[in-house]
């Protein structure tokens, strides 16, 4: 018992000189990273982050972006291990994506991808108005819009909501505009990006209601590039205990959730029956209070 808490209080230590991690080698390191994560500059950033902080042990990098693919080819590229189009994305997780990929499992975005609010067709406020809990929402019987490959889209529809998907990501903004669903539900830490990339007239953001589901996003890479998982995970380890992962979140993530005004929302709490156990230990922790133990790649 003496042992193990020792060994415990070590851990941040231990995480700072990478005392336990093997030093590869010293060529430079291309991760080539789905392309609509390395578009999205918080996703660049906090894998640049994690990069920087490993720069001692691993040696100089570059990111480049994957060729355009959907979510669904991106991660069976990483799984067959066509380093050279695509080698890491950041996504949703799954029992599917986890079984085929390797997660580094230290929540990006501080766990808040199953944080989500709408976006709605102008004018349809009023679908939204007095909404108060889940029965109100199946009342009403709102449609929402997903990708159709999306791990979102199975829990919308585990919890019996009425979901109509599209292949394409930019055809979701089109089909809300012209009515065809009611809500196409974004992460609050992705919601301004998205608006600011896909400007599409007659869309604005719902401003009453926060879905809330258990739902983080990893870093996911093919499963025999361990190197790189090791890395990534150590920087953001090393980022969370130096404090320049708070100084990111502050940087990145922080003016969305004030300009969402989250606290004055209607939360509207939602089930995911999908998390594998794993998952499910660390799904209530933030980022930045997760035990500073590394995996075991």
């Amino acid at each position: 018992m003496v042992q193990a808490l020792t060994l415990r209080r070590l851990l941040p230590a231990l995480l700072l000189s990478a005392v336990f991690v093997a030093a590869p080698t010293q060529a430079t390191e291309v991760v080539h990273l789905w392309y609509r994560n390395f578009d999205q500059p918080a996703t660049l950033a906090l894998l640049k982050l994690a990069l920087d902080e490993t720069r001692d042990l691993y040696g100089d990098y570059r990111i480049e972006s994957s060729p355009q693919m959907s979510q669904a080819r991106g991660i069976a590229e990483i799984e067959k291990g066509r380093h050279k189009r695509i080698n890491a994305i950041d996504v949703a997780t799954n029992p599917r994506r986890e079984q085929r990929l390797l997660p580094i499992r230290v929540p990006t975005a501080d766990g808040l991808l199953g944080y989500r609010v709408c976006l709605i067709a102008t004018g349809t406020e009023g679908r939204f108005k007095g909404i108060k809990s889940f029965t109100d929402i199946r009342k009403r019987n709102l449609t929402f819009g997903q990708g159709v490959d999306w791990p979102d889209t199975e829990v919308l529809k585990a919890n019996g909501l009425n979901v109509l998907t599209q292949v394409r990501f930019g055809n979701l903004f089109h089909m809300l505009a012209y009515k065809r669903f009611d809500c196409f539900p974004r992460s609050v830490t992705e919601i301004y990006y998205d608006l600011q990339t896909h400007p599409t007239e007659g869309i604005s953001i719902e401003p009453s209601l926060l879905f809330t589901y258990p739902m983080p996003s990893f870093f996911f890479v093919n499963k025999e590039n361990k190197a790189l998982a090791a890395r990534i995970e150590l920087g953001l380890r090393r980022a969370m205990l130096n404090g320049r992962y708070k100084a990111y979140f502050e940087n990145y993530i922080a003016p969305s959730l004030q300009k969402l005004n989250l606290s004055q929302r209607t939360v509207i709490r939602l089930n995911n029956p999908l998390l594998t156990a794993p998952t499910r230990r660390i799904v209530t922790e933030s980022a930045i209070s997760i035990d500073g133990k590394l995996q075991i790649y």
